[in-house]
């Protein structure tokens, strides 16, 4: 079996991005990372210095999803650009027939957001495509277990969690609300 090929969207830190964290974690899981999406030459060259020097991987950069899907074999994306352009790279895996693993929230901006997370959802499904949104505070569960015990053994009968946003406005909903609802969804299956 060959490892998984995945392409990244947003493969720099530039606001509170993740792009060097996941793909080093991809790549010491076994996966291949071939080809990342940028949004110009300049700032495909700067990634793919960044990636040479967190990574030690030189990908091949495109500024265009459409140029990259024709031109490299992959999998799978990993979305991990702002919020706001998700919806349209969850799209165009879809219609690629690629798995996706997305940076939350899933989806951010316009009308009708849990519809269109579930129409997304559901053709994902329908393809036999795995979907998943990166929820990163529910594996810290453990280790809660252990500073408090007996902390989780009954049922969850409040829950605060601070955070701190570098976002402003109503984007700061859209980074932060995804964290607590997953430990929510984690707690109280």
């Amino acid at each position: 079996m060959r490892a998984p090929r995945i392409a990244i969207v947003g493969a720099r830190r530039v606001r509170q991005g993740l792009g060097p964290f996941v793909t080093r974690h991809l790549v010491s899981l076994g996966a291949e990372v071939p080809a990342f999406l940028g949004t110009s030459a300049s700032t495909i060259d700067v990634a793919a210095r960044e990636l040479e020097d967190t990574v030690g991987l030189r990908p091949s950069g495109y500024t265009s999803l459409r140029d990259l899907l024709a031109r490299e074999e992959v999998d799978a994306l990993a979305i991990l650009s702002p919020a706001e352009t998700h919806g349209h790279y969850l799209e165009a895996a879809l219609q690629a027939g690629l798995h996706v693993l997305s940076e939350k929230p899933l989806l951010w901006g316009g009308e009708g957001l849990a519809a269109r997370a579930h129409q997304l959802s559901e053709g994902f499904a329908a393809r036999g495509l795995l979907l998943a949104e990166n929820c990163q505070w529910p594996y810290t569960l453990d280790a809660f277990a252990e500073l408090h015990p007996g902390a989780l053994s009954g049922p969850t009968e409040a829950f605060a969690m601070r955070l701190s946003p570098a976002s402003r406005g109503a984007q700061m909903i859209g980074d932060a609300l995804p964290h607590p609802l997953s430990v929510l969804q984690q707690l109280e299956p």
